[in-house]
């Protein structure tokens, strides 16, 4: 037999291997239609499971505040022509640039401080009717629904806090609200809550935007607003560290200073009177000496007095100024789960599956019955092989060259 020649220039065509088949779309309708049962049977079941989901997840409510993140300008300050008239009296007005811009705040948001403050914060908590820290209550004991629903469709996330909780060493003894150190309940709490706030800044506006989601809206307002104070307060703790530190040891400085001059003065008014007219050089030289000592601390105490000063200058200074244009309120919509969503994904999410599932079974389907007939050939082979002493023979010798 004669391979196909190409009638364009008579030169033989290329076979094509074996295994290399154009697949039609003929094909892919009789494989969907041979496996339809697989396919509908996974859409049900994801669908299903979708539809469960949506029914039974609680509502979501979210409770946003926006934050105008405002850096002072040092450059204008210092050029304020109507207060530079005080730098006659040792005062600069002018303070020195911190490390912390308005960039950082989102990242100080979301900062281990500041989620450790929020879980030692006091809430309401509707579902048990009672006031606590968000910290215990992570460790209240769930309802019979909430405990069938961990069980069951929330599994996975049980398994992913069980698995935390048992990760997590345990904190110090003793350490608890107001303490450096975090116990085993507050990290936890720290790891739940960082699920709850989400941040978004506006790059053109440069507004913050601080966003806490729960099932209840009156607990939302209440997250946002903890962590809006919360920001305030450490970001002020940050910006005016080194301005605070400056500022208590001027005071020390200075209140040392001042119970100097004191007892400098009390000792000239002494020596003055015991000795009402000085005549002698001796006398006269010990009243010089203390003279020039209270001149001494007398001119040291205004130094620092204007330091001191100067020091609480730069302390307000040094405040950032943080706005909130928007405080968090309870929402009156709920903003989740969407369930008509939910449900189009699942069914989607099954159709795809099932899909996969019949293009896999068809593939195995057709590798077992490759499988098959080349066993058969095989063992075809082996039973008409020729005998050794057959295979001497010239012709036998040449035919099994050309064999494939």
């Amino acid at each position: 037999m004669t391979a196909p020649t190409n009638p364009a220039n008579g030169t033989p065509k290329a076979l094509a291997p074996a295994d290399e088949q154009e697949v039609s779309l003929l094909d892919i309708a009789l494989v969907l239609a041979r496996h339809r049962r697989v396919i509908v049977r996974s859409v049900a079941v994801c669908g299903l499971i979708a539809l469960l989901f949506a029914l039974f997840a609680s509502s979501q409510y979210t409770s946003w505040a926006r934050v105008i993140r405002e850096v002072e300008n040092d450059a204008m300050t210092r050029n304020m022509s109507g207060l530079s008239l005080l730098s006659g009296f040792g005062l600069n007005l002018g303070g020195a640039a911190t490390g912390l811009t308005a960039v950082a705040y989102p990242d100080v948001a979301t900062s281990r401080e500041v989620r450790l403050a929020v879980v030692r914060d006091t809430f309401y908590f509707p579902d048990v009717d009672a006031t606590m820290t968000f910290a215990a209550y992570t460790v209240l004991a769930p309802g019979f629904g909430e405990t069938v629903f961990n069980y069951t469709l929330g599994l996975p996330l049980t398994l992913k806090r069980a698995l935390r909780r048992y990760l997590i060493p345990a904190g110090p003894a003793g350490a608890g609200a107001g303490e450096a150190y975090p116990t085993r309940a507050e990290e936890e709490a720290m790891k739940d809550i960082a699920e709850l706030i989400s941040i978004g800044v506006d790059e053109e506006t440069g507004l913050m935007t601080l966003s806490a989601r729960t099932d209840n809206p009156v607990l939302s307002a209440q997250l946002a607003q903890s962590f809006v104070d919360r920001l305030v307060e450490r970001v002020r703790d940050i910006r005016t560290q080194k301005a605070r530190e400056d500022l208590v040891f001027i005071e020390q400085q200075f209140k040392a200073s001042e119970d100097s001059l004191r007892k400098a003065e009390n000792t000239l008014a002494a020596f003055d009177d015991r000795n009402v007219n000085p005549h002698s050089a001796r006398l006269r030289t010990d009243r010089d000496r203390l003279m020039r000592l209270v001149s001494f601390k007398s001119e040291l105490y205004s130094d620092l007095q204007a330091q001191l000063t100067q020091a609480e200058i730069d302390l307000q200074r040094s405040t950032p100024v943080i706005t909130v244009l928007e405080q968090p309120v309870p929402p009156m919509e709920s903003s989740g789960p969407q369930r008509t969503l939910t449900l189009f994904l699942g069914l989607m999410v099954g159709g795809v599956i099932g899909l996969g599932l019949a293009f896999f079974q068809s593939y195995l389907e057709h590798q077992r019955a490759d499988t098959v007939e080349r066993t058969k050939l095989d063992e075809l082979r082996r039973v008409f092989r020729p005998g050794p002493w057959l295979r001497r023979l010239p012709f036998v010798s040449r035919r099994k060259h050309v064999e494939p």
